[in-house]
């Protein structure tokens, strides 16, 4: 398992360097461990950072739910159109579900957090990976549900993470798990119907798999994560990043996304005083998230750079 509760990266093994995945030859295997893989993608040049001058940090990478198959993919376009090194996580063995149990009514979601043991993995899994790679800070991008293990990330390494962007990120609003579920259905509903009348904007990055020809581990694995995303409530994970650390949080959200509503992170953030530190940034990217939208990676490095030109103030 990798997990940094534990000596690094035991039970695995080191791939040969040469490793990549066709139509993402920059991105290669860095370790196998068992249930997952960690990822590199080197660019030919390294730019220089915005205000240091010295070699860009590298970006780690949060995907989303069923995000496996197209992940070289969509860290090769990263990593290509930011000239930066990139890392990330690809789960290629069964998931584990050891959640904490949905609270019965809205008023308990509300007034505690509520973290899935699968988050708590995933984000070990990460700082692990920055271990191994002798990575000691990091910006991090995050897409749907990998503002999870990103937000918790943070709060346990903030010394680890400079900036950090997520985009239509779970876990935050006040919306109760069956709201959850129902919005995620209204948005899969959307998302065919604009595809079926020609109207959709999402432009897939190139050489990326299409998400119609993308299958889970099993769809015990994906009932898993989308059981995650809707029990998680990390409003309070938020507001303790933001308020006690130095990592500066950008939140994006799409003016279309019926599942994710800007509307509704906004009054989430207003509630518990998380908008004092995290700035939300609207966006038309044309759907959910980042994935292989040409578009949304496109707007999440902007953003990071804008972060980057623009360091945050010591809170301490």
């Amino acid at each position: 398992m990798l997990h940094n509760s534990e000596p690094p990266l035991t039970g695995g093994s080191q791939s040969q360097p040469n490793e990549a995945f066709q139509g993402a030859a920059q991105t290669a295997v860095e370790y196998d461990f068992g249930r997952g893989q960690v990822l590199r993608y080197t660019p030919p040049e390294t730019r220089l950072d915005d205000v240091t001058g010295e070699p860009v940090i590298p970006l780690l990478y949060f995907q989303g739910v069923n995000g496996d198959d197209s992940l070289p993919h969509v860290m090769e376009a990263l990593g290509e159109r930011d000239k930066r090194p990139v890392v990330g996580i690809r789960y290629t063995g069964k998931l584990q579900l050891t959640a904490k149990p949905i609270p019965p009514t809205h008023e308990d979601y509300d007034e505690k957090s509520v973290i899935p043991e699968i988050e708590i993995e995933h984000t070990d899994d990460a700082l692990a990976a920055l271990d191994f790679l002798g990575v000691e800070k990091s910006d991090a991008l995050a897409s749907s549900k990998g503002g999870l293990p990103m937000l918790l990330a943070a709060r346990k390494r903030p010394d680890a993470i400079r900036n950090a962007y997520a985009d239509d990120i779970a876990g935050i609003n006040n919306r109760s798990p069956r709201q959850t579920y129902i919005d995620a259905l209204r948005l899969a509903g959307h998302r065919k119907v604009q595809k079926i009348l020609g109207r959709s904007a999402v432009q897939p990055i190139v050489g990326s798999i299409p998400r119609s020809q993308r299958s889970p581990r099993s769809l015990r694995d994906l009932r898993i994560e989308q059981k995650s995303v809707a029990a998680a409530n990390l409003r309070n994970v938020l507001l303790e990043v933001g308020a006690n650390t130095n990592v500066q949080i950008r939140i994006g959200s799409d003016k279309g996304d019926r599942g994710f509503r800007t509307e509704d992170v906004r009054e989430s953030l207003k509630q518990n005083g998380a908008d004092r530190y995290v700035q939300l940034v609207e966006n038309d990217k044309g759907g959910h998230g980042i994935g292989t939208n040409s578009l949304a990676i496109d707007n999440a490095l902007k953003q990071l750079r804008e972060m980057e030109r623009t360091p945050a103030r010591s809170k301490k």
